[in-house]
């Protein structure tokens, strides 16, 4: 069984739960994806700071593919615009 994460390791881990709140549809799958994530990531065994890089890592990169997504979408769905 895993051991319990940290209370530092705990609060970075679920910042991304914000996307929840501010992304809607396409935030809550990349929010929850980013959590799991994270906390898998912390409980790998590395130091604390290659563990912080690497989550700070995915969430950037799960940032810019929300980016890319949503404009991808207005881009779709601009056309159709009366």
């Amino acid at each position: 069984m895993w051991a319990p994460l940290k209370w530092y390791e705990l609060a970075w881990s679920a910042a991304p739960v914000l996307l929840l709140f501010v992304g809607r549809a396409f935030g809550r799958p990349g929010g929850l994806c980013r959590v799991t994530f994270n906390t898998r990531i912390f409980r790998i065994n590395l130091n604390t700071l290659s563990k912080v890089l690497i989550s700070g890592m995915v969430s950037v990169f799960a940032v810019a593919i929300y980016v890319v997504f949503a404009l991808f979408i207005q881009a779709v769905l601009k056309p159709l615009a009366p």
